[in-house]
């Protein structure tokens, strides 16, 4: 029986999934064929395994070496020109509020929040990019993510929260598709619709927040840590 692949793994699972969520966006693929294969890529446990996900997907090159493994190819970046597209905002011991610009960084913000509290809201501006990325770091923190004011209609959004003590709140519009691939412990995700009181009468009416239509996919782990994701 042929040894599997495991040396990698993490990486190329990366990898697989951003090749994904490309053809998703691009409309290559159907959503539940899209879903399929997304969760045998998390569940993979070998390099082989992976590439068989993306098997008939054009472009890509076998090369006989000792694993017999595929290997894509990809648009190389210089090291400068990806540490210029990183963006990271940093709080310690303290409370912050700012504005979240994606547009500026195609490749990706890291947003860290060590023994304090994170305010970001995300500009109404036009983003090129279809496949979007953020990284959120909590420990003993609250961070608040709105989403709300975005155009990001159409877009994919790969959100990775890795947090231990702390909540991480995600604030969006109505029509947001969520895949949830977390792993939490002792910690939980909840979802609800954010509502007002208005009128002498106590009538509630929802916050008239124009709906979008965009996928959101929530990876990362989380310990002692709860995740909230709030409509508006």
């Amino acid at each position: 029986m042929k040894e599997k692949t495991t040396f990698g793994l993490p990486k190329k699972r990366e990898e697989i999934i951003q090749l994904l969520q490309k053809a998703f966006t691009e409309h290559n693929l159907e959503e539940f064929d899209f879903e399929e294969r997304l969760q045998k890529a998390y569940e993979a446990k070998s390099i082989e395994a992976l590439e068989d996900i993306v098997h008939d997907f054009p472009g890509y090159q076998k090369r006989v070496h000792n694993t017999h493994s595929f290997e894509f190819e990809r648009p190389q970046a210089s090291s400068s020109s990806l540490s210029s597209n990183l963006s990271t905002v940093t709080t310690f011991l303290s409370s912050s509020k700012r504005s979240l610009s994606l547009a500026k960084t195609p490749q990706g913000t890291i947003v860290q929040t060590l023994l304090g509290e994170s305010k970001l809201q995300l500009v109404e501006e036009y983003i090129q990019e279809n496949n979007l990325e953020l990284t959120i770091w909590g420990g003993l923190s609250n961070t608040d993510i709105d989403l709300s004011k975005g155009i990001l209609e159409g877009k994919h959004i790969t959100i990775n929260i890795n947090s231990l003590a702390s909540e991480v709140r995600l604030i969006l519009p109505k029509g947001v598709r969520i895949m949830d691939h977390t792993q939490n412990f002792l910690g939980h995700l909840s979802q609800k619709t954010k509502k007002k009181w208005r009128g002498i009468f106590g009538k509630r009416e929802e916050e008239l927040t124009p709906p979008q239509e965009y996928t959101l996919t929530l990876q990362g782990l989380n310990i002692l840590s709860e995740i909230k994701i709030m409509y508006v």
